[in-house]
């Protein structure tokens, strides 16, 4: 049995024994392959996907975009299945250098057709998740020194008076900045957290965050973490520090985070925040500056997370369309 025939057999063994197995991990809202990405500075000739999970090995590709639909590839990489986050792309370095000011590009998640050769944009084909292509436009634009934040992470316990973020690059002094999504519109609103960093490359910030203005125990919320500039004094101002903005977009990553009393995770004083509500254990962590993998089958695109209810249709969904996938492939 090869490779590819074996996974979409594991997957269709899971929809079998789901019912009898209890509570299962499964892909975030059923979405199977996708990904996150979003507005960025590269000082480097790289960009940063956010996070993204591939039902098989494939690769991630960062195409120019079309009015939004991707256009010609201008760099990739090749990555294992699972959950990875922070995926650091190169681009073509004559693209680079030919590019100035603000641009948007599209990052697309595409299949290995013939199992480890190089890529091929013709042969190894985009990947699709119920009907929807595994894909994210975000700008990008060139500076000094690189801008990003990736707040997502796989969750754990609950507590309430911090926010742990994963990764952040600044290219000069600034400030992390955690406000609470407007329950109407869900774009970024109250402020409820801060904290100082200077210029470079860092992770596992600690944000504490006010839980007075956060909502009730044991429950749910949408935060966003957005990089601001600091003006000078060292010290955050909501009235005077901006937002690193890309093409009037700023630098932020949205999360979900589980709430509770104070102390309640024993006082590790952490807010936890994440792709789904289960703990995974990472079993590889790359250098600085690479992607972090985990192999689970948990992933999402941290406002949502997957209860036991529904997860069987959801992983019967999934792998009809690896086998459909599977077939087509195997037609070619």
């Amino acid at each position: 049995m090869t490779g590819r025939r074996r996974a979409v057999a594991t997957l269709l063994a899971i929809a079998v024994v789901a019912p009898l197995a209890g509570p299962v991990v499964a892909p975030a809202g059923g979405h199977g392959n996708h990904l996150t990405a979003r507005a960025q500075v590269s000082g480097d000739g790289s960009v940063v996907v956010e996070q993204l999970f591939l039902l098989e090995d494939g690769y991630v590709a960062i195409h120019e975009s079309d009015g939004g639909d991707p256009g010609e590839v201008v760099g990739h990489r090749k990555l294992t299945s699972g959950y990875h986050r922070n995926v650091a792309v190169a681009v073509d370095q004559s693209w680079w250098e030919s590019t100035s000011g603000n641009t948007s590009l599209v990052a697309v998640l595409h299949d290995d057709a013939e199992d480890g050769d190089e890529f091929d944009p013709e042969t190894d084909s985009t990947l699709f998740s119920l009907g929807t292509l595994a894909a994210d436009e975000f700008a990008v634009r060139q500076g000094d020194g690189s801008v990003t934040v990736v707040a997502m992470s796989l969750s754990g316990h609950t507590v309430a008076d911090s926010l742990t973020v994963p990764n952040a690059q600044l290219a000069e002094d600034g400030h992390l900045v955690v406000r609470r999504s407007d329950e109407e519109t869900g774009a970024p609103g109250e402020v409820v957290g801060s904290t100082s960093l200077a210029a470079g490359a860092h992770e596992n910030v600690t944000v504490p965050v006010n839980r007075s203005r956060l909502p009730g125990n044991d429950s749910r919320v949408s935060l966003w973490v957005t990089v601001y500039r600091d003006d000078g004094d060292g010290e955050f101002d909501r009235e005077s520090d901006e937002p690193v903005r890309v093409g009037g977009t700023p630098v932020q990553s949205r999360v979900a985070a589980t709430l509770g009393e104070n102390g309640t995770d024993g006082g590790t004083g952490g807010l936890n925040v994440g792709v789904n509500t289960a703990t995974a254990t990472p079993t590889t962590t790359a250098a600085p500056g690479d992607s972090t993998t985990t192999t689970t089958t948990a992933s999402g695109d941290g406002e949502t997370s997957m209860p036991a209810v529904g997860v069987v249709g959801t992983l019967a969904a999934v792998a009809a369309g690896a086998l459909l996938a599977a077939r087509r492939r195997g037609d070619g």
